[in-house]
């Protein structure tokens, strides 16, 4: 495969390659200014001078501040209020993480407490009464069981916090410092002195230093020792001999007012000044860097310095606090550090730095730390390019000739993007254009570049193009896809031009680039990595590139340096294939990646110098990338839990975040089952943030995303024991180890052992009260049952009488409409009986009549008697009594003996009333009673009337209806 065709190189001989280059580097080889993040009052929430710094075993930075003692743990930031209510000057930690600090007449220490909240405690309180009266403390030196106390007018010795003896010199004392466990200082008038044995001793040469106030004192070599002082320079000092140091910066220290001066691990020297800001030298005083206001730096005065232990600077300013990422391999070359515009190429040449921007085209020569503006290249710079001791720039307005005076046109063209040597001919070059291709040459007897002509035949603008081994020309379009263009064998005519577009193999036509990596042609595309196959003509994805690259990651510029390491920027990720001689390619993306929001997003630019170092085009000029600065393989950086609260209650910190999180878990109440923890990590960087993961075991049972979230809560938890955990991630992508905080929740107080045993009673009790109360319920029910049998057999009695009464009551009914029916039958029968008496009295009386007619008209006497004798007989006939006697018998039985009641109740009725009373029962009317009766009409009426009032009736009363019902 093409990636490891370079493998083959014997291991021992690239090894000697690698580590001869890394050694050859030349000594400014990492230029413009570092990652720098300042800090301001409102952020930091504190006064705005900060003096002594120092980080605890944990990488917390503790700051002596005018407000009081400041921490910040990489997130937040804590302000500590001095006891005394005076500004902080100084302070030291020790091995166990006490903060010794002195203030105005006070002195002492901060220490956690049992919750792990910071409490201060005073050593002041052991001096002498007479010793008490001291001004500032202006230095605190912690070494090993001994702390020295420095004021301007005692030195105050401590050994396990216990005064061990105080230094009172005659004379007022300047600074005092601690150097390779060595307390110096100057007593005004004498001189530079050492305390020994108990006392403080006067240095050979000194006295030189007694009119002299000190700022710094840091050691040179194993010999000697840097001294720097206020207003009267810079020294060496051997232990003999005090000298000034002869360096190149001597003279600009001399006329700054020197505040400190800090050796650095790589052997450097940081010296802060009172009005040239922040200088950085090499050991021989030449200016690496230099930082001040509006370089980096928000503020001009520099009053203390501290290195962390990631080798990262931290300055102490007048007015706020900045953070100097030296231990990082980018610098920034911007308007900061003198170059304005936006970055588009560069290039280095023996001890020259050529950057292109839009402004136009600055360089750096030798040591100089402000670059400077190419007379004649204002305007957009596109491209440098480099043929034996010329440098040729590509520019809006055309090509240039950069000289060391100027830059001058070489042709009358407008808008060159690119110049491309020909192999065929080493002395001709093509340049892309706005508009085509041209031609340039050098003069065969030698000489200056020079344009040659316009080439023909081809009219696209050409911004990037790469030569084929078969001599031909590809030029990619970000829009319309590549081109083939074939010239003639001396480069000076286009004779074919093929277009090669999505039909060809490419995922779209827009955003294909070409590139030469490993001396051969990559072609990245909308997606992918892509090769060209001149059997097929077509164009075919290379997936071990685009595996490597991401699939998705559309590459948009690539370069190789030397040692065969591909740089990349795509739109997604930015970094670089390392190549490694045995396992091949191995991407680092994490380092690269924090220069996201910095890049040049317009025509993406990636420069390899000659010195093997990377610039990066920026939207502000530009990113120096150094590959040869050693990285920390384990920062220190560390995952800090700085305080666990209850979300429930307003003073409810658990851990303050200081000492050890815990001795034991403690037990929480059920109505504080809601925590708040708030973390932080030590990965101090400046353009970055650390990422964090956590989770809570076991109600949770993976760790969460990724985030820059520092802070969790959890409400409303379960009762049971609990463990968070929590981790960080710094920009390289190292996870720090993880910390724990175990707690447990109480059940509420219904779910706890005394509540349960109360439940058992209780439910003890409940049972009883449940079977006494079933008991008298199933005794009720019973009561019940037995009542309610008893009223539904009561129910069935009265049921049963009921129907016994209704069966009687039918019964009667029946008896009765039986004795009714008979009743009517009979009153039918003796009202058909008295019909036919009534029909045969008429027939006999009408015979009576006509027999009394016949007997007076009859002469016949003897005949005459006779009709009379039987008119007689049937007179008698029709008045029988026996025929009422045989009625009144057969209607006394019908209607209840009716004529007996009825003359028991009235006696003075006479037998023709009571006649008269039954036919009126019989309901006859008057008529037919006239008929019975044997008298008139009248007759009746008359006999109804007497009737009446004999039986007393009233007028509205009806005789008829008074029978009917007697």
């Amino acid at each position: 495969m093409r990636m490891k065709k370079n493998l083959s190189l014997p291991l021992s001989l690239l090894v000697m390659l690698v580590v001869g280059m890394w050694l050859c580097q030349p000594a400014t080889a990492q230029r413009g200014i570092p990652l720098i993040r300042n800090f301001g009052t409102a952020e930091y929430g504190a006064g705005i001078q900060n003096w002594q710094m120092a980080q605890d075993s944990r990488g917390i930075l503790y700051v002596a501040n005018n407000f009081g003692l400041l921490e910040y743990d990489g997130t937040q930031w804590r302000m500590y209020g001095s006891p005394s209510g005076t500004k902080l000057r100084c302070l030291a930690i020790a091995p166990d993480d006490k903060i010794y600090i002195g203030s105005q007449g006070d002195f002492g220490y901060f220490a956690p407490d049992a919750a792990g909240s910071l409490q201060y405690t005073s050593l002041a309180s052991q001096l002498p009464a007479d010793k008490r009266n001291f001004d500032e403390t202006w230095r605190i030196f912690q070494d090993r069981n001994t702390l020295y106390v420095c004021t301007f007018r005692y030195i105050f010795i401590y050994k396990d916090q216990q005064l061990h003896s105080i230094l009172d010199p005659a004379a007022p004392l300047e600074p005092s410092f601690y150097v390779n466990h060595r307390l110096y200082t100057v007593v005004k008038g004498q001189g530079l002195m050492q305390y020994k044995a108990g006392s403080l001793e006067l240095l050979p040469d000194g006295e030189k230093l007694a009119h002299s106030s000190i700022s710094g004192i840091v050691p040179y070599n194993q010999q000697q020792l840097l001294i720097t002082t206020f207003r009267d320079g810079v020294f060496l000092y051997d232990g003999q001999r005090l000298e000034p140091w002869q360096a190149p910066v001597a003279p600009l220290l001399e006329q700054a007012i020197i505040n400190g001066a800090l050796l650095l691990k790589n052997g450097h020297y940081a010296f802060g000044t009172q009005t040239e800001g922040l200088l950085i030298t090499d050991q021989n005083g030449h200016i690496r860097y230099q930082l001040t206001k509006d370089r980096g730096f928000t503020n001009r005065t520099v009053l203390s310095l501290y290195q962390d232990a990631n080798g990262n600077l931290w300055a102490g300013m007048n007015n706020g606090l900045s953070f100097v990422e030296l231990s990082s391999p980018f610098r920034l070359l911007n308007e900061q550090s003198g170059l304005p515009g936006t970055g588009y190429t560069g290039l280095l040449r023996q001890d020259t730095l050529y950057l292109g921007t839009n402004n136009g085209l600055y360089r750096l020569w030798g040591r100089q730390t402000a670059p400077e503006l190419v007379p004649g290249s204002r305007g957009q710079v596109y491209s440098l390019a480099q043929w034996g001791p010329e440098v040729l720039m590509g520019h809006h307005v055309g090509p240039f000739r950069v000289g060391r005076q100027r830059a001058e046109p070489i042709g009358n063209l407008t808008g060159l993007w690119m110049y491309l040597p020909l192999k065929q001919n080493p002395r001709r070059a093509i340049g892309g254009t706005y508009n085509g291709l041209a031609l340039f040459e050098q003069p065969a007897q030698g000489g200056s570049w020079r344009f040659k002509k316009q080439l023909k035949g081809f009219e696209e603008s050409a911004r990037v193009m790469e030569q084929a081994a078969d001599g031909s020309i590809w030029m990619t379009h970000g829009y319309k896809g590549a081109y083939n263009i074939r010239l003639s064998s001396q480069g000076d005519s286009i004779l074919q031009v093929k277009h090669y577009h999505q039909a060809h193999g490419f995922p779209s036509n827009i955003l294909i680039n070409v590139f030469r990596i490993e001396n051969d042609l990559l072609f990245t595309a909308e997606t992918g990595v892509y090769r060209y196959q001149p059997a097929t003509d077509r164009f075919v994805l290379d997936e071990a590139f685009t595996r490597l690259l991401g699939p998705d990651n559309h590459i948009q510029i690539m370069q190789d340096d030397a040692f065969g390491n591909i740089y990349f920027i795509g739109d997604k990720e930015i970094g670089v294939l390392r190549k490694d001689p045995l396992k091949g390619y191995i991407k680092e993306t994490a380092l690269f990646n924090r220069l996201q929001g910095l890049l040049n997003d317009d025509l993406e630019s990636l420069s390899v110098l000659e010195d093997h170092t990377l610039l990066l085009g920026a939207k502000e000029g530009f990113v120096h990338y150094n590959p040869f600065v050693p990285q920390n393989e384990k920062p220190l950086f560390v995952t800090l839990l700085r305080s666990v609260r209850l979300s429930t209650q307003a003073d409810s910190l658990l851990y303050g975040g200081h000492g050890k999180a815990q001795a034991t878990a403690p037990a929480l109440p059920f109505e504080a089952n809601s925590l708040k923890f708030a973390f932080a990590s030590t990965a101090y960087e400046a353009l970055s943030k650390p990422r964090y993961q956590f989770y809570l075991e076991p109600y949770e049972k993976s760790w969460s995303p990724w985030t820059l979230q520092s802070e969790k809560e959890y409400t409303n938890l379960p009762e049971g024991e609990y463990t968070f955990h929590v981790r960080s991630q710094n920009s390289l992508g190292q996870q720090s180890a993880e910390v724990t905080y175990r707690f447990s929740i109480r059940p509420p107080w219904y779910r706890t052992a005394w509540a349960y045993s109360a439940y058992v009673f209780m439910a003890s009790v409940l049972l009883l009260l449940v079977l006494q109360v079933q008991h008298r319920r199933h005794k009720r029910e019973k009561d019940h049952i037995v009542r309610r049998q008893e009223e539904e057999l009561s129910l069935r009695d009265t049921q049963l009488e009921e129907v016994s009464r209704k069966s009687e009551e039918e019964i009667n009914r029946l008896r009765n409409e039986k004795l009714q029916a008979e009743l009517e039958h009979k009153n039918r029968e003796l009202a058909t009986q008295t019909m036919l008496i009534l029909s045969k009295n008429e027939f006999i009386s009408e015979i009576k009549d006509n027999l009394s007619s016949i007997s007076k008209k009859s002469k016949n006497r003897e005949l005459m008697q006779e009709l009379q004798k039987i008119t007689r007989t049937i007179e008698h006939t029709i008045n029988g009594e026996d025929d009422w006697e045989h009625f009144q018998y057969h209607f006394d039985q019908v209607h209840g003996d009716f004529s007996n009641r009825l003359r028991s109740a009235y006696p003075l009725l006479s037998p023709q009333e009571v006649k008269l009373c039954t036919y009126l029962r019989l309901n006859l009317s008057t008529k037919e009673i006239a008929q019975l009766l044997s008298i008139s009409v009248r007759g009746v009426e008359i006999s109804r009337y007497r009737l009446r009032k004999k039986l007393g009736l009233q007028r509205e009363e009806n005789l008829t209806d008074f029978m009917l019902n007697f």
